[in-house]
């Protein structure tokens, strides 16, 4: 099997600039009240917190693929072998 080739950093801001566009459009749906709503799926979180959830992990991705191209390990691989999961 080939190995798959890793975006470039402006390939990957590229996708999630997309991604946040469909993001942002389902987003102007709610009210702002929906927003900040709990219940998401069930759960606790409100559509405002999983878009904090969502930056956290653009930024992990963007730090990853810097990384990778230095062939570095990604930072946050570092943080899951050394940090709990429920942290």
């Amino acid at each position: 099997m080939a190995e798959a080739r890793l975006p470039s950093r402006r390939q990957a801001v590229r996708l999630l600039e997309q991604q946040r566009a469909e993001i942002d459009e389902l987003l102007d749906r709610l009210t702002p009240a929906d927003r900040e709503r709990p219940g998401l799926g069930g759960g606790a979180w409100s559509p405002k917190d999983l878009i904090g959830h969502l930056e956290s992990w653009e930024e992990y991705v963007l730090d990853a693929i810097d990384a990778w191209q230095r062939g570095e390990r990604a930072p946050i691989d570092t943080l899951t072998y050394t940090v709990s999961t429920s942290r």
